[in-house]
């Protein structure tokens, strides 16, 4: 009887709840969103979607990773729930980046990234993911000397002679 009535209160809650929802809808178009670039990490931008992950509670997050973009081994204080929007997202875990042992989520994969929980990843194409999360949400690198890399130019040089002295 007793689960009977939690039962019947919590689909009481749900429903109004869902009933507020729905009369109030608040649609975000991604497209007008502002993306804030990251400082210190060219061509890394991110996109609130919702809250704000350097504060409690739930928060939605888009970010931008360009081409080439590698972050060393580094741990986040909460669970981070990753969907792959567009590109490619490689993953590995650990303190050292060993290439053998990654993990590739395409775009529409979906990933958990366990709090505290050393892990390095790295973009071979430009990629968009998607990070819920309940905050305060903080990240710290495991080797402190170690920074992000931005995307390196990969274009192939030629060897030029130098220009001769008269």
């Amino acid at each position: 009887m007793i689960r009977l009535t939690i039962s019947l209160w919590a689909l009481l809650a749900l429903g109004s709840a869902a009933t507020v929802a729905a009369q109030n809808p608040v649609p975000l178009d991604t497209g007008i969103a502002p993306w804030v670039p990251a400082p210190g990490q060219p061509g890394r931008a991110s996109q609130k979607l919702l809250g704000d992950k350097r504060n409690p509670g739930l928060f939605i997050e888009r970010v931008k990773f360009p081409k080439g973009f590698r972050a060393p081994s580094h741990t986040h204080t909460i669970d981070g729930y990753v969907t792959i929007i567009s590109g490619e997202f490689t993953v590995g875990f650990g303190t050292v980046v060993d290439s053998s042992q990654v993990i590739r989520v395409k775009a529409g994969g979906y990933i958990v990234l366990p709090a505290g929980v050393p892990h390095y990843e790295w973009f071979d194409e430009d990629t968009i993911e998607q990070v819920t999360g309940v905050g305060p949400f903080a990240t710290t690198i495991v080797n402190p000397g170690e920074r992000p890399a931005a995307a390196r130019d990969s274009t192939p040089r030629r060897a030029t002679k130098p220009p001769e002295r008269r």
